[in-house]
């Protein structure tokens, strides 16, 4: 969690992350988000983003 300036405001952060594991058993980075709070509707954006780049919905499941 880190805190940012917004609209003359200071606001709690925090950055999460997306990781897979490849056939190799390598770690990778898939994302990176910040937001405010975590919830179905940041969870969602995520899931659709990750779809929308072609991510295959078998490595979603993972997620």
């Amino acid at each position: 969690m880190f805190k940012s300036r917004q609209d003359k405001r200071i606001t709690n952060k925090s950055t999460f992350l997306a990781l897979g594991v490849n056939t190799d058993g390598q770690k990778e980075l898939m994302g990176m988000w910040i937001a405010e709070n975590e919830g179905a509707k940041f969870w969602l954006s995520v899931l659709t983003e990750l779809n929308q780049r072609g991510v295959p919905s078998n490595q979603r499941r993972q997620f």
